[in-house]
């Protein structure tokens, strides 16, 4: 995803994780160098971890030589869902993300379901409702 900031130009790249993966932080380099290379843009990766399970990778992910000096030293952020207020991911008005809401801390309470619902119909995002449902 093309972001600006300060009229500098990047990429963000998300990553959903739903199980664990020993290798997320080395996937996360590869695809961060390869996305850079390929338009030219610096990039900051994401992981998003949907459910609490297994182990979350860590950051900065390092690698090293074998006489010991660091070669890699990759930095990305992990997010872990269940943590994320429910509420907070609503506020935020993108809709592309209310589907998760359910996932998110407090998010299976009526109520925040019941306003989930509501906005996404509201919208018309009859894909967006179909996805929260699941």
């Amino acid at each position: 995803m093309e972001v600006t900031r300060g009229g500098r130009r990047g990429l963000i790249h998300l990553e959903f994780q739903s199980y664990e993966d020993v290798d997320m932080a080395t996937r996360l380099l590869y695809y961060n160098v390869l996305a850079e290379r390929q338009y030219g843009l610096p990039v900051y990766s994401y992981v998003i971890y949907l459910r609490r399970k297994g182990q979350v990778a860590q950051s900065p992910l390092e690698r090293r030589f074998i006489d010991e000096r660091i070669v890699h030293h990759f930095y990305f952020r992990a997010i872990k869902l269940w943590e994320a207020p429910a509420e907070w991911l609503l506020q935020t008005g993108w809709l592309g993300i209310f589907p998760l809401v359910i996932l998110a801390h407090g998010g299976k309470r009526l109520d925040v379901v019941q306003q989930t619902i509501d906005r996404l119909a509201a919208e018309q995002e009859y894909d967006l409702l179909a996805m929260t449902k699941c």
